[in-house]
Parts: C-alpha cells; sequence; structure tokens
C-alpha cells in the first residue's frame, strides 16, 4: 500500500513534470532545431555561458570567482557588478564540463521556467485547497509575459525561484507557525545568500516588495501586529545572522570594491510599464502581436479577462485576508512598475507617479520599474489559485464546469508562443579544436568582432585558455564592453562596413598599437563577421599578413612592443 507521505508527493511531482514539458516545449527552438543553437536571442546569452564556463574555471584553479581578469585585462571586471550567475554557475558545473556552456545554458533556460513555476506552485498551494488552483497560479507567474521575455537572455531574472520560496517562508512565519524560528531563519539566511550570488537585482526588488506587502498586512491586520511581528523579528534575527558573513565579502566587492560600478546604466523612464501594455498582448503570447511599446527589455501584459476575473474574485473572496492582500500588492507593484511618469501609448505624461520618490536612490537606480511585473505576476497568480480553488469546491457540476471554464478563458490569452526565439551557434572551429594551443596559456588575445559578445562564448569554449582586453561587462564610468579607444572604434566601424581597412596614418598607427601594448596582446584573432576587412587593417597595422587562417579564424601570433 502507498503511504499518506508517499501519496502526498505525487502531486508536486506530477506538478514539476507539468512544468518541465511546457517549458521544454517552449524553448523547443534550441532542442529541436537545426543545427547547434542556443535558446534566445543573439546578445546577451553568450555572456551567462561565460559566467557558467568561468565560475567553476575560477574555483577550480583558486581564483577569485566574483572578480575576472580574463575579462577587460589589466583592469579586470568585477563580477558582483555584473550577471555573474554564481550559484547556478556551481551547479551546473558537471554539465558544463560534460557537454559545454551551451548545452549548459539551454538547460538552465528551459529549467529555470520549470522551476519558477514550480516553487510558485509550492507557496500558491497554501493559499487554496486545490492543487490544480495551485498549480494554474504557478504557471501564471513561471510563464508570465516577463518571465518569457526574460528568458530571451537574462537568466539572473528568469531564474526566478526567489520570490515564491520567500512568500512560503513567510506564510510559514506568519500564518502556520509551526517551525521554529531558528530553522526558519537559517533558511531565510540562505536564500538570501543565495540569490545575492545568482542575482543581487532580484533580491533588492523582492525586499522592496517584502517590504511593501508587510505593510499592506499591518495595515489590515493591526491588532496582530505585535504577536506576528515578535515572530517575524526573530526570524529576520537569525538569518542575518547567517547571511552576514556569508554576504559581506560579495557585498563589498559590490559597493566598494575594485572595479565596482556606479552610476545611471540606463534611462530612468525607458524600461518602464506603458498602462495600454496591461491590456494589449506583446509577442510572448500565443495570440499576441509584436509590442510597439518603448518596453525592449520585458512585456507587462496581463489582459482584461484576468483583470476581471481577479476583480471578481477579490469581491466574492473579500473575506479571505491573503486574497485582498494579494490584490492589493498587485496593484501597488503594477503602478511601482510604470516608472516615474505614467506613459500611455508609448507616450509620457506629465502624471508622477511613486516611483519616481525611491527610483533615484543609491542602489535602487539602477533597478528597471518594468521588472517589478514579476512580483504582480506572482499575486495575479495567488488570486487565480483562489478562485480555481473556489470554483472547483462549489456545488453542482454546472457551476464548477462554468467557473473552471471562466478562470482558463482569462489565462487563454497569456498562453506562450511555441515560436520562441533560439539563435544558431556561429562559434569557429578554431577554438574548439586543438588549434587553439597555438595561443600560449594564460597570454592576451584581441578578438573581433569587437563589441560583440559571442568573442566571450569563444572564449569561454577555449577553455579560458588567453585573457581579453574586452568583455561585455560594466566597468567604471560607468561603461559597458570594452575600454573606450580610437582602436576600438576604428576596429567596429571595419567591421560593419563604415570605415574602410586603410591607409593608417603614422599617428593613428602609434595610437593603436600603444592601446595594444597597454593591454598587452600577444595574439590578434579575427573572426567572422567583416573577416576580410579586418585581416587588411591588420596586415596594415601590424606590417605583415597572418601567421595562420585556420578554423575560420586569422591570427597574428607573438606581438612585440
Amino acid at each position: 500500500m502507498t503511504s499518506r507521505r508517499d501519496a502526498g508527493w505525487r502531486i508536486p511531482v506530477a506538478v514539476l513534470g507539468l512544468d518541465a514539458v511546457l517549458a521544454v516545449l517552449v524553448t523547443h527552438g534550441a532542442w529541436f532545431g537545426p543545427g547547434a543553437r542556443w535558446v534566445g536571442v543573439e546578445s546577451d546569452p553568450p555572456i551567462f555561458m561565460w559566467y557558467l564556463r568561468w565560475v567553476p574555471w575560477a574555483v577550480g584553479h583558486g581564483s577569485n570567482p566574483l572578480f575576472t581578469h580574463h575579462l577587460d585585462f589589466p583592469a579586470g571586471a568585477n563580477l558582483m557588478a555584473n550577471t555573474s550567475i554564481q550559484v547556478p554557475a556551481m551547479v551546473m558545473a558537471p554539465v558544463t564540463a560534460l557537454a559545454g556552456p551551451v548545452a549548459a545554458y539551454n538547460l538552465l533556460a528551459t529549467a529555470a521556467l520549470a522551476l519558477s513555476a514550480w516553487c510558485a506552485f509550492l507557496a500558491l498551494r497554501r493559499f487554496t485547497t486545490s492543487a490544480v488552483g495551485a498549480a494554474a497560479g504557478g504557471l501564471l507567474y513561471g510563464f508570465s509575459p516577463y518571465m518569457l521575455t526574460q528568458t530571451r537572455g537574462h537568466l539572473n531574472l528568469s531564474l526566478a525561484v526567489f520570490p515564491p520560496l520567500v512568500l512560503l517562508l513567510a506564510d510559514e512565519v506568519l500564518v502556520r507557525r509551526r517551525r521554529s524560528h531558528r530553522l526558519l531563519g537559517v533558511l531565510l539566511g540562505l536564500l538570501v545568500t543565495a540569490q545575492l550570488l545568482t542575482g543581487p537585482e532580484l533580491l533588492v526588488t523582492s525586499t522592496i516588495t517584502a517590504v511593501l506587502g508587510l505593510a499592506i498586512l499591518a495595515a489590515l491586520h493591526h491588532p496582530l501586529v505585535r504577536e506576528r511581528g515578535r515572530d517575524l523579528l526573530g526570524v529576520l534575527g537569525v538569518a542575518v545572522l547567517v547571511a552576514a558573513p556569508l554576504c559581506a565579502y560579495p557585498l563589498w566587492l559590490l559597493l566598494l570594491g575594485p572595479q565596482h560600478v556606479s552610476g545611471l546604466l540606463h534611462p530612468n523612464d525607458l524600461y518602464v510599464t506603458d498602462l495600454v501594455s496591461l491590456v494589449r498582448p506583446g509577442d510572448t503570447a500565443a495570440i499576441g502581436v509584436p509590442s510597439r511599446f518603448p518596453t525592449p527589455d520585458s512585456e507587462a501584459y496581463v489582459g482584461v479577462p484576468l483583470l476581471l476575473l481577479a476583480g471578481v474574485t477579490v469581491v466574492a473572496l473579500r473575506r479571505r485576508p491573503a486574497v485582498v492582500a494579494a490584490a492589493l500588492l498587485a496593484a501597488v507593484m503594477a503602478v511601482l512598475s510604470m516608472g516615474p511618469r505614467l506613459h500611455v501609448d508609448g507616450t509620457a505624461t506629465a502624471l508622477r507617479l511613486p516611483w519616481r520618490l525611491i527610483g533615484g536612490l543609491p542602489v535602487l537606480e539602477n533597478i528597471l520599474p518594468i521588472r517589478l511585473m514579476a512580483f504582480t505576476y506572482l499575486m495575479l497568480g495567488l488570486i487565480v489559485a483562489a478562485a480555481l480553488g473556489g470554483v472547483l469546491a462549489a456545488r453542482g457540476p454546472g457551476l464548477r464546469l462554468a467557473g473552471a471554464a471562466a478562470v482558463g478563458l482569462a489565462l487563454l490569452p497569456l498562453l506562450p508562443t511555441l515560436h520562441f526565439p533560439s539563435s544558431p551557434v556561429t562559434t569557429p572551429g578554431f577554438f574548439t579544436s586543438s588549434a587553439v594551443d597555438r595561443i600560449p596559456a594564460g597570454t592576451t588575445a584581441l578578438l573581433t568582432p569587437i563589441l560583440d559578445q559571442d568573442t566571450m562564448l569563444w572564449q569561454a569554449q577555449a577553455d579560458l585558455r588567453f585573457r581579453m582586453p574586452e568583455g561585455g561587462v560594466y566597468t567604471p564610468g560607468p561603461a559597458y564592453n570594452t575600454p573606450p579607444s580610437a582602436l576600438r572604434d576604428r576596429l567596429y566601424a571595419v567591421g560593419a562596413g563604415q570605415a574602410p581597412a586603410g591607409p593608417i596614418s603614422g599617428e593613428e598607427r602609434a595610437a593603436y598599437l600603444g592601446t595594444l601594448a597597454a593591454a598587452r596582446v600577444e595574439t590578434v584573432l579575427v573572426g567572422p563577421p567583416g573577416q576580410a576587412a579586418l585581416v587588411r587593417f591588420f596586415t596594415g597595422l601590424l606590417g605583415r599578413p597572418p601567421d595562420a587562417t585556420t578554423g575560420g579564424v586569422a591570427l597574428w601570433l607573438g606581438l612585440p612592443y
């Protein structure tokens, strides 16, 4: 006979399987497409593939995984100030070692969707008697338009298991109250540490959301503030004791360490939720259309049907504190996601919004407001879970069928597209063959095309044999992707066909060679695209043709200075 405990695990395992199948269906272009491909678009994924290789490599070689001289050499790059996914990279280290960084990235990008949805299910099942309702709410969060757009290239944000797990712990602390404060505090401290080393931004936005959520709960249940607040402070105290020693060095490095980044990285009024985008589907939905709003980072579609369902559910279940609190928090986070002023149909209005009050504060100044929609989707998932739980518990099969159909119709517009983007792997064979051994190990090589993150993938696939004076990282200034120089600008223009490969004046040659010497470049590797023009350029600059052209790369070795 099957024990009750064994039976109790069947549902979570089944839901995880469902989430995994849907995640594979969404990302199938990378798994089953022609040739080697990766999940997402062409720009940012190679950065995460590089991290997946770098972190275990650094640990294995006794280097600091939070700082690297393999990019932006010789100054190096502060990886805490970038999206270095330290914990996931270590978890995926066996896959990276066996199958390479592209396969590890695809597996993690796919798993991120499934795990985010599943962790939301684990949290939401505490707010409904229906496992089906909790699973539906988890799918809404894990496969939301926000999550799908982040899956195109922001692995640090699509791996969003932290918010639902914090919700689960909050329920245990404030409602269930079955576990010791010490155990819950230790779990929270470890979760905070893991999230800091996965992506500081999601930790910061989760903290903002948690503070606002607690404020809403305190306003709704004022008589319980003293009693439950004491429990909460006990758990937070233990969490601080656990997290402080673990997070001290990463936080110091992030905020004050060498090559730390300060200043505004993005326009603070661009990546925001447009009011119309809440009700107009974008291109992540199966029935969507390409978005015309200036929010390339993410989508914020909720849809009129789901808004109506949420409204009806809140009215019907207004005596359920969790439902009311979730609705208020969903609304607050949606408003904050609109940024410092309201945008309507692509046009910024003069109406100032609450984000203006906090968006310019240190640490918060580089939070993209639209990313706060992740928490709106999580709260909407709670409302959907409660709604479906209520209708499935209704008397009479007719009412249950009608209610379930209404919930299904409300969620239908958010059904994810199965035409999710994937991109081909175009690594020249040189970097995956023994030919790369021609580069002396530990030396510095300049790779073209310049300002192209693909070169980071090439370096990772070459097992980090060489350093680069370039790379897709933020550095002090703030600056991004290769320190500015006349050589960088010329290489980009020549490779893009915007400038001739020659002639090179004596003054230009001195400046260009000086830049190479300052970075201690001993090898130049010219790959596609723009290869022919760049070969002519370096032939003129270095005064000799390539030492070899092999594996799709032209290379010059042993540059003298």
